[in-house]
């Protein structure tokens, strides 16, 4: 039988103070799902949720101490967790690349901090987990301004490929979802400019933005049991924005 449930499931949630992973947070919370979520931002929510900033190492001793101590194992983890450059809004200032500092700072958070904390959390993964890495059409197509977050989600989805292969004994799976232009913070200065919201629109199949609550349903697909033969695997959830022809 085909279960799509995830109730009775404790769930992580990597990056869960706004935007996708505090719609997901609370959509879990309200149908009896146990949710811990973790981001830098200190922020109150109805779900557990702990201030942790992943680029940090004392922050990871931190919380690594506080679930061996509340001897607490986890069923499914987000990889939610990410930052971004700001659009250039002016046509003189596109196309130029970025600092390496500010590349740096984006790596940090993007795919060294990712994986650190996968690092720690790897020994309270049940048997049989789902780890679900929230990455985006920028890891397969060239975006400008922003070569970092661009590189940073290509390396997330090789990581992902490598998680599948590395935690399979213990038979976690490990898949990731490539997001298209949704309605959330990261992208709110695209999206009340008029004119970028309608470029980026035109260039779906569907010709519209992502509502966040059109995140949910490929989430809870890879987090459950009904996509229990798939992993190493990246799902395009972008309006058809990655096929689009003429």
């Amino acid at each position: 039988m085909v279960n799509f449930s995830l109730t009775g499931k404790n769930i992580l949630i990597i990056g869960s103070s706004s935007g996708l992973g505090e719609t997901l947070a609370k959509y879990l919370y309200k149908t009896n799902v146990d949710i811990m979520g973790i981001s830098r931002t200190k922020s109150q929510n109805i779900f557990k949720q702990l201030q942790i900033d992943i680029s940090k190492e004392e922050d990871l001793k931190n919380f690594k101490i506080y679930l061996e101590s509340n001897k607490i194992k986890f069923d499914g983890v987000i990889l939610n967790a990410g930052i971004s450059s700001e659009p250039k809004l002016k046509q003189k200032d596109m196309y130029k690349l970025q600092s390496t500092e500010e590349f740096l700072k984006i790596l940090e958070v993007n795919l060294i901090g990712i994986y650190s904390i996968m690092k720690i959390i790897e020994p309270f993964l049940n048997n049989g987990s789902s780890i679900v890495g929230i990455s985006s059409i920028g890891s397969e197509l060239g975006f400008p301004n922003n070569p970092s977050y661009q590189a940073s989600k290509a390396g997330l989805n090789a990581m992902i490929r490598s998680l599948a292969v590395d935690l399979s004994p213990k038979k976690i799976r490990a898949n990731h979802l490539n997001l298209g232009y949704f309605k959330a913070p990261m992208t709110k200065l695209s999206y009340k400019d008029e004119d970028l919201r309608l470029q980026r629109a035109q260039r779906t199949i569907l010709g519209r933005w992502g509502e966040l609550e059109e995140f949910l349903g490929p989430v809870i697909f890879l987090l459950s049991d009904a996509s229990s033969y798939i992993t190493g695997s990246g799902i395009n959830v972008d309006g058809g924005w990655s096929i689009k022809g003429l």
